[in-house]
């Protein structure tokens, strides 16, 4: 029997794999956010939890835990959770996801839906793909990356850990995405971008070499 599931974050992405769990007939029994404070309590008619305190409220093996989190944070906080003890999902893939036999997806991986996904594609551990995303043949999605909804990745593009494909984009056949890298939202990516950049446009340029605190507080 499945165990339960708690989701880590409280926000629109949790919203989302919320209803992939519901879809996927996982039973949630709340939601985990960091510095909770007084923000609100349940979201859904479910318990919002500190995250730092997950442990005195639930047992390890009780539950499993999956990463709602949009952001670079998300490896920290999954991290976080493994040193307590915590096990997370296999995997979750919503049931209108049209996918090849052949497709490989990591632990802790969640599939939105409307997605489809060709033959051999290799999508690694705690990757979000959101809404209605294309993926074609020999994709390469590594770790802690995240896809916005409606995204199109044509063939043997790879996209590196931790990164961030904003709503709408597009990477033409053969093109890389390095590691801890942004592509702002409805790019066209049609040359190969290197790691820890935030990339912009038609087609998409270079605009500023970031930081690893800078990969979340960028305006594009």
């Amino acid at each position: 029997m499945d165990k339960k599931v708690l989701i880590l974050g409280a926000g629109g992405c949790a919203k989302e794999v919320f209803f992939v769990c519901i879809a996927c007939k996982r039973k949630v029994v709340g939601f985990a956010e960091e510095n909770l404070g007084k923000t609100k309590k349940e979201m859904y008619s479910l318990p919002i939890f500190d995250i730092n305190g997950i442990e005195k409220g639930f047992k390890r093996g009780e539950i499993e835990l999956v990463a709602a989190i949009g952001s670079p944070a998300r490896k920290r906080v999954i991290s976080k959770m493994k040193e307590k003890g915590f096990a997370f999902v296999e995997k979750l893939v919503h049931p209108s996801v049209i996918m090849a036999a052949n497709v490989e997806i990591g632990e802790g991986s969640v599939i939105c839906p409307g997605t489809v996904m060709e033959s051999d594609i290799k999508i690694g551990q705690h990757v979000l793909v959101n809404m209605s995303c294309t993926i074609a043949h020999d994709c390469m999605i590594e770790d802690f990356a995240t896809i916005s909804p409606g995204c199109n990745l044509a063939g043997n593009v790879s996209i590196g850990k931790k990164s961030f494909i904003g709503a709408g984009t597009t990477i033409i056949e053969k093109k890389s995405i390095g590691e801890n890298s942004i592509i702002g939202a409805m790019a066209c990516v049609i040359d190969n971008i290197p790691s820890f950049t935030l990339a912009v446009g038609v087609p998409a340029k270079v605009k500023k070499v970031l930081k690893e605190g800078e990969l979340w507080n960028q305006e594009f």
